[in-house]
């Protein structure tokens, strides 16, 4: 039993380490691109850090999407904030869309 319990903890560790890892990264923003001239368009942002590899190699691609426009202002806001050299932005990851990592929370730290 004692061996099992062992095991079940080794397996989930990391997921949860590689969770944190992805959720408290300070990241240095350099550049910001909108990619469509339209309500509600998804953004990405580029950081001087490289700490993914969506599209086969390592990339400070990362791209917000965000179904409510005061949502989707707020979180260009705060980047836009980051890339002034405000502070360093926090996120949090999804998953991989393109060479992009996409993300769906965004905060700032000093």
């Amino acid at each position: 039993m004692r061996i099992l319990m062992l095991l079940a903890c080794l397996m989930i560790l990391p997921n949860l380490m590689a969770n944190e890892i992805d959720r408290l990264l300070p990241l240095t923003v350099i550049a910001i691109h909108q990619l469509d001239d339209e309500s509600n368009a998804s953004f990405d942002f580029i950081t001087a850090e490289r700490v993914h590899q969506c599209g086969g190699k390592a990339s400070g691609r990362f791209r917000v999407y965000s179904r409510h426009s005061a949502v989707a202002e707020r979180r260009f806001q705060i980047t836009l904030h980051a890339l002034n050299g405000v502070g360093k932005l926090q996120i949090r990851a999804i998953g991989c869309e393109g060479n992009a990592m996409k993300v769906d929370q965004v905060g700032m730290i000093r």
